[in-house]
């Protein structure tokens, strides 16, 4: 039987009881069923407030050393003067690295004046770029007009209130998302469109497109 019927059976007894009873233990038994049932009434709230109680979290697990060691070296990468930076991106496309040539787009001159010194400076020396392993491109086909998506976009760092503002597709990374600039800085937007909600877009920017192309050696 489950508690109700239980209940509804007490009850039944106890009028039973109360009607072959004189009044004065008649009397005594009201009280205790009135004492009786605040009791489970007050047991019955309280075994529901702490059903409703979330469970305890578990607190995060430590990162690993390999996890730590990853985030320095990226925290060092960042932290380049972009001079420093371009010597070591060199460096790595000398040596073959992660990226080859591509198939060469002329870049009018509309883009020329949208591109950063920077980014301009990668592609006068080695053109359009793509990587060996992986979807991931810079220039030729790939540079465009780019409109911030809107006021969803999460932004990190200096990437705040851009709805509207118009940047230059310059590339996309290892997983599609767009490489965004504009033409009076060197940092390098790359803007993520998360598949379980493309409504919700968050964006992620470095302080060039060298320090990008290092991280991309990390991954």
């Amino acid at each position: 039987m489950n508690r109700s019927t239980v209940i509804i059976l007490c009850i039944i007894a106890v009028i039973l009881i109360l009607a072959e009873a004189p009044a004065a233990t008649a009397r005594i038994l009201v009280y205790a069923m009135i004492l009786g049932g605040a009791g489970y009434g007050i047991s019955l709230l309280a075994a529901q407030a702490r059903e409703r109680r979330p469970a305890a979290q578990k607190p995060p697990p430590a990162p690993t050393e390999e996890v730590k060691r990853w985030h320095q070296r990226r925290a060092e990468i960042t932290s380049l003067p972009l001079d420093e930076a371009k010597r070591r991106a060199e460096e790595a496309l000398a040596n073959g690295g992660i990226w080859q040539n591509a198939e060469i787009k002329p870049i009018n001159e509309h883009e020329i004046k949208q591109i950063p010194p920077s980014v301009a400076a990668l592609f006068d020396s080695h053109g359009a770029l793509q990587a060996m392993l992986g979807d991931a491109r810079l220039g030729g086909s790939e540079i465009e007009r780019f409109v911030w998506p809107g006021p969803d976009v999460l932004g990190f760092g200096e990437t705040g209130s851009q709805k509207g503002v118009v940047y230059l597709k310059i590339g996309i990374d290892f997983d599609g998302n767009p490489i965004v600039v504009k033409p009076d800085q060197d940092t390098v937007f790359v803007v993520h469109r998360p598949e379980s909600n493309p409504a919700k877009w968050w964006s992620a920017d470095y302080p060039s497109i060298y320090h990008w192309m290092l991280l991309q050696d990390l991954a």
